[in-house]
């Protein structure tokens, strides 16, 4: 759904049955291709600068990277890659590429005073969204995430991101294909 801000899932075509299964390879590949770009980086990192870069691959250089997967013209299928038509399915492995672990993104969100229900709130209020004109969408959105997330920004900073739109997208999907993971109590 298109909110003139930045393209958010749409929930009934994540819902979408015929299209499970589309959707488990996408998350399957973006994670195999995040995994192998982090060994290499890492092995690239660890002999030529290791004791002079300290600080994490920004997330913004991940979002690059995601893109070129889905542009790069593939001529030759790689094993597990799967065409991406959609928004949502170009969305999906963009959201899985740069944060491919739910549970350590839900405990960051966690950190900064995020709880599970507010992103069920959240994605239950995105949902209403679809009723309005596109005019009218941005600027609900902008209302429910400022009502929902009030240190959106401080996130964002965690991060090394100004992309609202990624993080917002993340947390959707965990709602919408992953809802266990927002309905699961927390062990003290």
């Amino acid at each position: 759904m298109q909110t003139q801000k930045f393209t958010i899932f749409d929930f009934d075509k994540l819902q979408d049955t015929s299209k499970q299964e589309t959707y488990h390879q996408i998350i399957k590949w973006a994670t195999s291709e995040k995994n192998i770009y982090i060994q290499y980086t890492q092995s690239n990192y660890a002999t030529r600068r290791a004791d002079k870069m300290k600080s994490n691959i920004p997330i913004s250089y991940y979002i690059h990277r995601a893109n070129e997967f889905i542009n790069r013209n593939w001529k030759t299928s790689p094993i597990g890659y799967v065409p991406l038509k959609t928004a949502n399915e170009k969305m999906l492995f963009i959201t899985t590429f740069v944060f491919p672990d739910n549970q350590q993104f839900m405990s960051s969100l966690n950190q900064y005073g995020i709880e599970k229900e507010v992103c069920l709130n959240f994605s239950e209020a995105i949902k209403e969204l679809q009723a309005y004109k596109e005019q009218e969408r941005k600027t609900l959105l902008e209302i429910l995430m400022q009502e929902y997330f009030p240190n959106l920004d401080l996130i964002k900073i965690h991060y090394g991101t100004n992309n609202t739109g990624i993080i917002i997208n993340k947390i959707l999907e965990i709602a919408y294909l992953h809802p266990e993971l927002l309905h699961a109590k927390e062990k003290s």
